[in-house]
């Protein structure tokens, strides 16, 4: 259809090895390039590795948390969003792109503020409320980072499609990250 009929090619950006092997083994992707585009790989992780934060490997990730609990302690919490915190996020992305677009110049400027629209858009919405979930960290009552993700009950997989922290905030994304996942994603293995 696309090469026929629209005259563009298909590009997938995204595919799973058992895909791709099945689509080969049924003979569509002879006439296909396929890639592996390493800079686009997706992070997966053993979801009770990250909920504890035990082992080596999670020793960094641990050190930035144990920072972080000490640096604000008794000043932080956790909270589900809800659609009535829309406007936390909307204010908490204006801050994040404005940071943002102070440290890169206009490189990046057009990426970010596309970025932003959609995250407006997303939050914008009530009914998304109902199939994403919403988790954000406040710090002095002021949210500071946020995640939206969905949950794929066949695979038992959390899908974070949104993490966004102040940066300035040493452990921040850490934290955010497994709060997010504890919180929301409690039967989650990946």
């Amino acid at each position: 259809y696309y090469n026929k009929i629209l005259g563009i090619p298909l590009v997938i950006y995204s595919a799973d090895y058992e895909g791709v092997e099945y689509l080969k083994n049924a003979g569509v992707l002879d006439n296909y390039i396929v890639e592996e585009a390493v800079d686009l790989r997706d992070y997966i992780y053993d979801a009770g590795m990250l909920r504890t934060l035990s082992g080596k490997k999670m020793v960094k990730k641990r050190n930035h948390v144990n920072r972080f609990l000490r640096d604000y302690e008794g000043r932080w919490e956790y909270k589900s969003l809800t659609y009535e915190d829309r406007n936390d996020i909307i204010e908490f992305e204006n801050r994040w792109l404005k940071a943002k677009v102070g440290e890169s110049g206009t490189e990046d400027e057009e990426d970010l503020f596309g970025e932003k629209r959609g995250i407006e858009d997303i939050v914008s919405e009530p009914e998304l409320y109902n199939r994403f979930k919403f988790g954000g960290i406040y710090i002095d009552g002021k949210l500071m980072a946020f995640s939206i993700g969905d949950y794929n009950s066949s695979e038992r997989m959390a899908v974070i499609s949104v993490e966004k922290a102040d940066g300035r905030i040493n452990g921040l994304y850490q934290v955010i990250n497994k709060e997010f996942l504890a919180n929301e994603f409690p039967d989650a293995v990946i």
